[in-house]
């Protein structure tokens, strides 16, 4: 059945994906689409949902306002062979030929692979033969030279003068609010991203960080216009975040691969250049889709600590909290700073005294990043210090978003000593009712039998609220521990005191009858139900459900 998607949305999907797919990409997608793997696609507005079986199924979301946020949940996520193979079921169920999109994107290719020499030719005039790969017996200028906005840049330019250059090229683009974002992003990609194709290795993914650190920037002014502060909760500020957070994530994994070589001796400059950045943007007063925190954490944990930087750092940060009209999220943000650096010298207790004076970015998952470079280097002490600091900030929040704490929670436990379980224990004791499904899921695989019936009886859980595989396993383990558990449940149905709850009292009480025969201890069974008869005689309904049950002669 054809599907009724609009032309406009069609082309704009054909052509994000032309730019953004290698063609062998787009090749093997054909042979997905070919296979019918792609096996269904549904249409939400101007998002498309699709599912492909390939070696998994996997579910693609093609956005047609805004493709870059789009995503796919093979290990790509984005841009791989089963977005094409989603975009050839489309065009399949619009009436369109399918293999036009493929032979579109094999006749690019082919104008690609014929223009390409003489492009580099063209540009070779440009870079200096002399230029060669900087190393330390062959270091670059001090200082680089700075450029003019017109000029291309070169290997041999200041990272200062790289942003002039992209802010010139691409910085006026983002002004206009009329255009969806992810096309401005797009076309300042296009246009700069390319630039340091044939430099030296390290310093072309110093100019890629760079240019992505630009992107994040200039999302942030974005989002920041006066047509995003009117509407706050608009769908058109949920893309700001979605770009923000891919950009700012590309910049973090090319750090990540510089911190393995020696940029940072060879090329000093440019990383004061990212020390001058952070200095300018890291420590917004404004609303911001940019975790600017965590950036800052990560560059000073990594490429930028060397320790003659990393102290002229943190006096510039007790500098800036001496300032009179310090904004209060700008101080809290120094802080937060401080307590870093505090933390990356093991000076644990420091950090968490700071910490508590803040006021604004007290999110638990900002202190993530704490808690599991402890977990991972088994300092059990000082992760224990930070996981009591986080549980009253965690009181408060949604189970699912208590899941990455208690994991961290789970693989500290599973490495505790009996001396040391209780204060671990303690810290899921205090996060209760919240942390209830998790601390009993583990006290069942851990085979805490009688505590698992501890936990129950103190949140008063009914039976019929729990796994009965768990109360399987405890039954094979002690069924007296079941008897606390049903007879707790039977008394708190009866003082709900209504028709409904009085006939699950019975039941509990019915199952309480079947264990104490199990346990060939009647006479208790007896006691208790005489017990319970007269001390709830007063409840007519009560004892007409009992009777219906011919328990009252």
């Amino acid at each position: 059945m054809p599907m009724n998607f609009a032309q406009r949305n069609v082309n704009y999907l054909s052509d994000s994906l032309g730019k953004n797919l290698e063609l062998a990409t787009v090749q093997r997608g054909w042979e997905l689409y070919r296979k019918q793997a792609a096996i269904s696609l549904q249409q939400l507005g101007s998002l498309l949902k699709a599912r492909v079986r390939d070696d998994n199924l996997y579910e693609i979301a093609l956005d047609s306002d805004f493709f870059e946020i789009s995503s796919c949940t093979c290990q790509k996520k984005r841009n791989c062979e089963h977005m094409a193979a989603a975009f050839f079921l489309l065009l399949e169920l619009q009436g369109v030929r399918p293999e036009s999109f493929l032979q579109m994107c094999q006749s690019k290719a082919s104008r690609s692979s014929e223009t390409k020499p003489a492009e580099k030719s063209a540009e070779k005039p440009a870079e200096k033969p002399a230029a060669a790969a900087p190393t330390k017996s062959n270091p670059p200028q001090p200082t680089p030279k700075p450029i003019r906005a017109g000029n291309i840049p070169k290997s041999t330019d200041s990272a200062d003068s790289w942003l002039q250059y992209f802010e010139a090229k691409a910085g006026k683009s983002f002004t206009v609010l009329h255009m969806p974002l992810g096309n401005i992003v797009n076309n300042a990609k296009e246009k700069l991203i390319h630039l340091a194709d044939g430099w030296p290795d390290e310093l072309q993914k110093i100019y890629l960080f760079f240019f992505y650190l630009f992107i994040v920037h200039k999302t942030e002014q974005h989002f920041q216009s006066p047509r995003s502060k009117a509407n706050p909760y608009s769908f058109f500020n949920h893309q700001h975040s979605e770009i923000a957070t891919n950009y700012l994530e590309k910049c973090i994994e090319v750090a990540q691969e510089l911190r393995a070589g020696n940029a940072g001796d060879v090329y000093p400059e440019h990383y004061k250049s990212m020390i001058r950045f952070l200095e300018q943007h890291a420590f917004p007063i404004d609303r911001t889709p940019v975790d600017w925190l965590g950036l800052y954490r990560l560059l000073w944990g990594g490429i930028l600590y060397r320790p003659e930087w990393a102290k002229r750092e943190q006096l510039r940060l007790h500098q800036a909290l001496e300032v009179k009209d310090l904004h209060p999220k700008r101080r809290d943000f120094t802080i937060c700073a401080i307590a870093h650096f505090d933390f990356m010298v093991n000076e644990d207790k420091h950090a968490i005294a700071r910490l508590d004076k803040i006021q604004y970015a007290r999110e638990p998952e900002s202190y993530y990043i704490y808690v599991r470079t402890r977990l991972y280097r088994k300092e059990w002490d000082k992760l224990l210090l930070w996981m009591r600091w986080l549980v009253p900030g965690l009181k408060h929040v949604a189970p699912s978003e208590l899941l990455d704490f208690m994991e961290y929670w789970r693989e500290a436990a599973d490495q505790q000593d009996d001396a040391q379980w209780q204060a671990w224990a303690d810290i899921m004791i205090s996060l209760f009712p919240q942390s209830y499904p998790y601390y009993a899921n583990y006290l069942s695989e851990q085979e805490s039998l009688r505590e698992w019936v501890d936990l129950a009886l103190y949140c008063g859980h009914s039976p019929l609220d729990l796994y009965r595989d768990d109360l399987r396993e405890v039954e094979k383990e002690d069924l007296h521990l079941l008897l606390p558990l049903y007879t707790q449940a039977a008394e708190r149905y009866i003082m709900q005191k209504n028709r409904s709850s009085y006939r699950m009292a019975v039941k509990m009480m019915s199952s309480l009858q079947a264990i104490y025969k199990r346990l060939k201890k009647l006479d208790q069974w007896q006691a208790y139900y005489r017990h319970i008869v007269n001390q709830y005689s007063r409840f007519r309904a009560f004892q007409e459900e009992l009777a219906k049950g011919k328990w009252i002669s």
